[in-house]
């Protein structure tokens, strides 16, 4: 009995089953048995099937080998197309660029060395001006620390040409010690150790023994004073004070503070302090009237006139001008 042509196997690719009616014969064997490897499988019953590609679909007609429309075969001629997607052998060759062109990359390059190597020059200059700035800067901060008390004070200046203070008994035994001190320790290092194992010996020692120290200390003390009195007959500390610049001019109040002092010693010989007396001048100057204190602005105001032309002067004019005044007090002349 025959079954209508309409199986799923028939979806599978498999043509198109040529049948008298559109009927597959029941004795037909298992499509399996048609299939072939490389060609399309067909029913071998029928006479107008035929053998084709698996590509190609029943009813199409397939061109020979090398015929006209057929894809088989070309390319293979001498000079034929080359197949799509295959590289050619062989390195490209390169184009080569023009001497103008060239010559111009040439510049270019030469002119980005040049000015690499200025930038590193000038990188070289800054790092060196930076390092510079900062080793000036930690000099002046050890100098600074130099000028400065253990208590964070300025540290007053002192007049190089000043005669040096005359040195003591006790420094004159401690450099004899010193040198014995080193030979019995070698080790030791630094001045502490030394400095306070002398003192320890300078006090068991007595009178006698000091006496060639302290005669030595007599020397030195007579010649200082000596130094000392010419140092401040040729003005002493306050011509190096005037070579740097004129003191600042007293107030009115400093002027009448200076006269209230002496009348207030002369009531209050006893008294040896400042606090009570600096309390009452205050008190005074308050309750003065504006005429009680006109005699003192005015002296205040000749002192500021002075200091004023002082500045205006050099150094060594400033000397000269107050050469004449005693101790260097330029300003006991409006008092």
């Amino acid at each position: 009995m025959s079954e209508p042509y309409n199986q799923p196997w028939q979806n599978f690719g498999y043509p198109y089953m040529y049948t008298t009616g559109g009927m597959m014969p029941s004795s037909m064997p298992p499509m399996h048995e048609y299939r072939g490897v490389g060609v399309q499988a067909v029913n071998p019953y029928h006479p107008l099937s035929s053998v084709q590609p698996l590509h190609q679909p029943i009813g199409v007609d397939v061109p020979p080998a090398g015929a006209p429309g057929s894809s088989q075969g070309k390319g293979s001629k001498k000079g034929g197309a080359k197949k799509a997607g295959k590289k050619p052998k062989g390195k490209a060759k390169k184009l080569k660029k023009s001497p103008e062109k060239t010559a111009l990359e040439k510049k270019r390059q030469a002119q980005q060395k040049q000015a690499e190597r200025e930038r590193k020059q000038k990188q070289k200059k800054a790092d060196q001006e930076k390092k510079k700035r900062e080793r000036e800067k930690e000099k002046q901060n050890k100098l600074k620390m130099k000028q400065q008390t253990k208590a964070g004070k300025k540290k007053k200046e002192k007049d190089p040409l000043a005669p040096k203070r005359a040195r003591t008994a006790f420094n004159f035994f401690l450099d004899q010690f010193r040198g014995e001190y080193k030979l019995q320790h070698p080790e030791s290092k630094g001045v502490v150790a030394v400095t306070k194992a002398g003192s320890e010996r300078w006090k068991q020692m007595s009178p006698q023994e000091k006496q060639p120290y302290e005669q030595k200390a007599e020397s030195a003390r007579d010649i200082y004073q000596k130094a000392k009195k010419e140092y401040q007959d040729q003005g002493g500390g306050a011509k190096f004070k005037l070579m740097k610049g004129p003191p600042r001019p007293p107030t009115a109040y400093f002027m009448f503070l200076n006269t209230f002092r002496q009348e207030y010693k002369a009531r209050h010989p006893d008294v040896s302090g400042i606090k009570e007396m600096s309390k009452e001048a205050g008190e005074r100057w308050r309750a003065m009237d504006q005429v009680a204190k006109e005699p003192y602005e005015s002296k205040a105001k000749a002192a500021k006139e002075f200091y004023n032309k002082l500045k205006d002067m050099s150094p060594e004019e400033r000397v000269s001008a107050t050469e004449h005044i005693p101790g260097g007090k330029i300003y006991d002349q409006f008092k």
